[in-house]
């Protein structure tokens, strides 16, 4: 993506604050490439229903019409103007029965914090009123600040009448901060811009035809995730070369509890993915501000955290000092217990806070835990080093086997580097029989696992078959974990789906199963009312 569409994004995006409606609209659409002169000025919320909705259909609940401040009609988009194409004699006219056309319109609400579900609503009753396909910019709060939502609804024709359109899945870009946008969101937009828009067969955007089939292609959170998933599973192979658990070592390992090199590959992958798993749920929870920020942010964590702290090197402070102790003496801690094992104390107590020689102000990591993260009282976060059955150490106490390496004896040889979490984009071989076993994956582009996670926008809200927010949901849990479960022991071609019998079932499979049995039992209830005999 080029910053400087990036940075003359974010600077329309600034204008909404202090310029009207309109006027920031188009702005913000003709950066993105979308310019026409097809207009028509609309002088009230009443103007705009008298002339448009004629029939009262808006004032149905869910277009939240009560709640409009202001409806600006911005333009047309046809044929003509992307075709690029410069007539003698220019149609400005806004034609309101053109099938094979945008209609972009912009509102402003009075009021703020709207749910998603709130947002499409509006979006689908204005779609009702028009034959033509609407592009709807909201301007509301979110939060108490200033925000922006795009939202465009799929449609199809009627199977049984081809003059009938039929409203099908909302798509939303929804809160995009006016002051302080997401990269996520930027990233978004960027894709959305008409010179870089990309049509699934690469064919030119011309027309309608092929405008609309390059945007179904980024209002679509299906594609969103195969991006995302196709990134962290180049950051997991690439991680498997650098990362070392603590049974991985031989040499540590000097009462021969874990020698098979086959378990030993599964045990490595299955805490790599663990640790995918805990980090990913914990950025969920970070979209709530249950989690400091400044866990994540290189700067705060160089300032004012962690001694020592280089994003590049091959330390594993990071990780150690920091999501450790987040993950097991935090989340899996109850409030006001949080505090550091004592010196020579409580070794192999898992829900104390460790690596405090590895902190600026222990002081004030605890209380920043304290101040903003809860006890989620789940077994993701409960350590899994545990105390060996019947071995014994020398003195006589239990060996400790370490799953998760939550120690900090000076033996410890749980690696993680900090390059793996804040490491800047280069390129890594993952074409090896133990990652993709294709010589195409020989030059693949890797990153840090945090940046990684900043690019992308997150919400906490599940998608549904009538509303998605072009954003990273929870379900992406399900897809992770599988997916990658499935990836780790190619020398048996065995998975933990096959030994576990569990499979995920993704979204669209639901939905379907869920309308078809919905189906099935309304119609069998349905004819037994009539007291029709099938």
């Amino acid at each position: 993506m080029s910053e400087a569409l990036r940075s003359s994004l974010k600077s329309a995006l600034g204008s909404f604050a202090a310029q009207p409606l309109p006027v920031a609209s188009r702005e913000l659409f003709r950066i993105l490439g979308y310019v026409s002169d097809r207009t028509l000025p609309i002088g009230s919320v009443d103007a705009f229903c008298k002339q448009f909705d004629p029939a009262g259909r808006l004032d149905h609940p869910s277009a939240l019409k009560s709640d409009w401040k202001s409806i600006h009609l911005l333009f047309q988009l046809t044929d003509q103007e992307l075709s690029r194409q410069n007539p003698l004699f220019k149609d400005v006219t806004v034609q309101q029965g053109l099938f094979q056309s945008y209609v972009f319109f912009a509102v402003e609400l009075k009021g703020g914090d709207y749910a998603r579900g709130k947002l499409t609503g509006l979006v689908r009753q204005l779609n009702r009123i028009f034959p033509m396909p609407v592009m709807v910019l909201i301007k509301h709060l979110a939060d108490k600040q200033p925000a922006l939502s795009i939202a465009v609804i799929n449609r199809r024709r009627h199977k049984l009448d081809s003059s009938e359109d039929v409203l099908e899945k909302a798509a939303i870009i929804r809160d995009i901060s006016i002051t302080s946008p997401h990269r996520g969101h930027l990233d978004i937009l960027c894709s959305l811009a008409l010179p870089t828009l990309v049509h699934p067969q690469k064919r030119p955007i011309i027309d309608f035809d092929t405008l609309h089939a390059a945007w179904e292609q980024i209002f679509n959170v299906e594609l969103l995730n195969e991006r995302f998933y196709k990134e962290l599973a180049n950051w997991y192979f690439w991680a498997m070369k650098h990362c070392h658990f603590p049974l991985l070592d031989e040499s540590a390992d000097k009462y021969f509890l874990f020698k098979d090199r086959t378990k030993v590959r599964e045990h490595e992958a299955k805490s790599l993915i663990r640790l995918l798993t805990r980090t990913l749920f914990v950025w969920f929870i970070k979209q709530r501000d249950l989690v400091p920020d400044s866990f994540f942010d290189p700067v705060d964590l160089e300032k004012s955290i962690l001694k020592n702290f280089d994003p590049e090197s091959s330390d594993s402070n990071y990780y150690k000092a920091v999501l450790q102790n987040l993950f097991f003496a935090t989340l899996n801690q109850t409030h006001r217990e949080r505090e550091f094992r004592k010196e020579g104390q409580h070794q192999n107590t898992s829900t104390l806070l460790r690596y405090k020689k590895a902190l600026k102000s222990p002081e004030a990591f605890v209380k920043i835990i304290e101040d903003t993260t809860p006890f989620l009282n789940g077994g993701l976060f409960e350590c899994l080093d545990y105390p060996h059955p019947t071995k014994k150490g020398p003195q006589g106490g239990a060996v400790i086997i370490y799953e998760d390496g939550f120690s900090d004896r000076e033996e410890n040889p749980l690696h993680l580097p900090n390059f793996l979490f804040f490491g800047k984009e280069r390129f890594a071989d993952l074409s090896g029989e133990h990652e993709y076993n294709e010589t195409k994956k020989s030059n693949e582009s890797v990153r840090g696992l945090i940046h990684i996670f900043n690019t992308y926008k997150f919400t906490i809200v599940e998608n549904t078959p009538i509303d998605q927010e072009i954003a990273l949901d929870p379900e992406l849990l399900g897809q992770v974990f599988e997916n990658l479960l499935a990836s780790y022991n190619p020398e048996t071609q065995t998975t933990a789906r096959k030994q576990t019998g569990s499979f995920y079932t993704p979204r669209p499979v639901v939905g379907y199963m869920v309308d078809e049995s919905l189906k099935i039992h309304l119609t069998g209830v349905l004819v037994k009312k009539a007291g029709i005999i099938v």
